[in-house]
């Protein structure tokens, strides 16, 4: 899932929930619901954020950091349509070994 923005009406945020896969997603995803994880967001018409809603933040980045860097390899290597049939598999080892 990280790197691709995909279409809510296509079933895969249900799909997801139904399968119970924790998804961590970018602030722009915020209200989606199901099993996708976003950060707080903050607005300059509300107070700050407290320290609690930061620490999670953080927690969200560095989990996020992750994939996205597991993900960014992995494309680096392999780009879209090249036909590796296992792309899902390698991408989740290369998000697993950082």
């Amino acid at each position: 899932m990280w790197g691709f923005r995909f279409n809510p009406g296509l079933g895969l945020i249900d799909a997801l929930t139904a399968a119970e896969v924790k998804t961590f997603a970018d602030k722009g995803y915020q209200g989606t619901g199901g099993s996708i994880r976003t950060p707080f967001k903050g607005h300059r018409l509300r107070p700050p954020l407290s320290r609690h809603q930061r620490s999670v933040n953080r927690a969200h980045a560095r989990i996020r950091a992750c994939g996205e860097r597991g993900s960014r390899r992995w494309l680096s290597r392999h780009p879209r349509g090249t036909g590796c049939q296992s792309w899902a598999e390698r991408t989740r080892r290369a998000a697993a070994s950082c």
